[in-house]
């Protein structure tokens, strides 16, 4: 893009890193919409994985793409696309990753209450979904259908 200044990846990846662990996530996640808008919901998630790698899901569409990888044990409304879009903004030196960390620690982000951008749902691809042995809850014992 015109005007910004190079790609850095080492930046985005070490603020990846030090996101990692159990924190409260307020500060990414936005409120439901409709009926789920008056719950209250626990902003403490674990993420496990948030890594950058280069190259998209195939090889034809690979060139000059990054693909963030996320894994946690559960997630906010739209906390993914926003961790994503705060962390291209770091990448291209829009945001420092200190911002994204003491909003780690401040339920918010200094520039205001909202997170700086949302990365845009087309390119996000649920790969899998993944339970503890005896957890899932699709299964017939879990559910009462013995």
């Amino acid at each position: 893009r015109r005007g910004r200044p190079g790609w850095d990846a080492a930046a985005v990846a070490s603020t990846a890193a030090a996101m990692l662990g159990t924190h409260s996530f307020a500060a990414f996640g936005n409120r439901p919409r409709g009926g789920e808008r008056s719950v209250e919901v626990d902003p403490v998630c674990t993420l496990s994985e948030l890594r950058l790698s280069q190259g998209g899901l195939s090889e034809a569409s690979s060139a000059g793409r990054w693909a963030f990888t996320v894994r946690g044990d559960r997630f906010l409304y739209k906390m993914v696309r926003n961790l994503v879009g705060s962390l291209v903004k770091v990448g291209y030196g829009e945001m420092e990753g200190g911002e994204l960390l003491e909003a780690l620690v401040d339920g918010r982000f200094r520039r205001g209450e909202s997170v700086p951008i949302t990365a845009p749902p087309h390119g996000l691809v649920l790969d899998s979904v993944e339970y503890a042995a005896g957890e899932d809850p699709f299964s017939s014992s879990s559910a009462g259908l013995n």
